[in-house]
């Protein structure tokens, strides 16, 4: 009965609608899949951009041997130190060296020596609290900043670090042990960065040169003489 109630027009009009309407239905379900589709790219582009910033900034301040802060790193770190130390954070400042470490390249090779290397910076980092800091300074040179410690919790740390070592051997190296050179000292108030490094560094060459394998301090330096 419905039909006899519409013109001619209307019996062509709503089919043609209803056409039209499917296909733009159509359109827009397309586009919108097209839309999810280009989102979707955008989203992930953005991810792999991030993860590649990340893996960037991590390359620029990481060393790639032993996966320790660089050298860069490592000064960018001291001087904020600095600034804890200068409002009444203490904390601590060690450098660490190989010793005989020229003699392990020439005797065993470059390639052992550099796995020697990864295996003290290991070591180094399984010691450490997540509030310190390890970075290879250069060479076999470590230099590490401790903080939220004494300084007897921090020289007992380093020295415990330097007993690890020498009791750790290495088969490709006939089973052979490295030892470590270490000078410590506290920052103490009024301090500048180059001085309290110079410091260190002449305990850390005091002990390389007076029988290695050995922790020194500003304390047992004066015990020692």
């Amino acid at each position: 009965m419905f039909k006899y109630y519409l013109t001619d027009f209307d019996l062509i009009a709503i089919p043609l609608f209803l056409l039209v309407g499917t296909l733009v239905a159509g359109i827009i379900i397309i586009n919108g899949r097209e839309l999810a589709s280009d989102l979707e790219a955008t989203l992930t582009a953005k991810q792999d951009l991030m993860i590649e910033n990340a893996v960037i900034r991590k390359l620029s301040t990481t060393d790639a041997l032993t996966g320790l802060y660089n050298h860069i790193s490592f000064h960018e770190f001291y001087e904020k130190a600095l600034e804890y130390g200068s409002q009444g954070a203490p904390f601590h400042l060690a450098l660490v060296d190989i010793d005989n470490f020229k003699q392990i390249n020439d005797k065993y090779g470059h390639r052992m020596g550099d796995l020697v290397l990864a295996r003290v910076a290991q070591i180094i980092k399984d010691h450490l609290s997540a509030a310190d800091i390890a970075a290879r300074y250069g060479g076999e040179e470590f230099a590490i900043l401790l903080f939220e410690k004494s300084f007897e919790e921090a020289y007992t740390l380093m020295d415990w670090i330097r007993h690890q070592l020498s009791e750790t051997f290495h088969e490709e190296m006939e089973n052979g042990a490295v030892t470590v050179s270490i000078g410590l000292k506290s920052y103490a108030e009024g301090t500048t960065k180059e001085t309290l490094f110079e410091e260190v560094d002449n305990l850390l060459y005091t002990a390389k040169h007076s029988g290695k394998n050995t922790t020194l301090t500003p304390l047992t330096q004066r015990n020692a003489v």
